[in-house]
């Protein structure tokens, strides 16, 4: 039900009731208007624009396809980009100073295999005599894994 208010003449207020239903108008038994006319009309046609409709679907559809077409290429670098197994070479080297002269010793020894894995061991004559050895082994799941060890009054120079 819809309520209208209405001032007249002499500030005098009426209230017009319409109701939705039945499309009656109902006037307050105060109100000094005599005579009301009402038009009935019958409701405004309600248009549905097909371009309008038309429109939305297309730039939906391009909005899809735009997000479509991002994950994918997305999908495609990541794919390119996956690392590849890494091949490994094995190899073996080691090297040894000895200057009885100066009191220098130190050297060392390294091995690599084909899967990556890495075993060695190097030595340093410390100022305080003692002979420090660290034993290493190098992988992927463990990485780093050495072994420190010292030798107490060593003397590697003299063997």
């Amino acid at each position: 039900m819809s309520v209208v208010k209405y001032s007249g003449n002499n500030n005098v207020q009426c209230v017009l009731y319409l109701t939705k239903e039945t499309c009656d108008l109902l006037i307050s038994p105060d109100c000094p208007i005599s005579s009301v006319s009402v038009e009935r009309r019958p409701p405004f046609p309600v248009y549905r624009s097909t371009v309008n409709q038309t429109t939305t679907i297309l730039i939906m559809s391009l909005k899809v396809l735009v997000v479509v077409g991002v994950v994918l290429s997305v999908c495609a670098v990541c794919l390119e980009a996956a690392p590849q197994a890494e091949k490994y070479e094995a190899y073996e080297y080691k090297y040894e100073v000895k200057d009885p002269e100066k009191q220098l010793f130190f050297d060392k020894n390294e091995a690599g295999d084909t899967a990556g894995k890495v075993t060695g061991r190097y030595s340093v004559w410390l100022p305080d005599g003692r002979l420090m050895t660290i034993k290493y082994i190098v992988d992927k799941e463990g990485g780093f894994q050495p072994e420190v060890d010292f030798q107490d009054n060593a003397n590697p120079l003299s063997g």
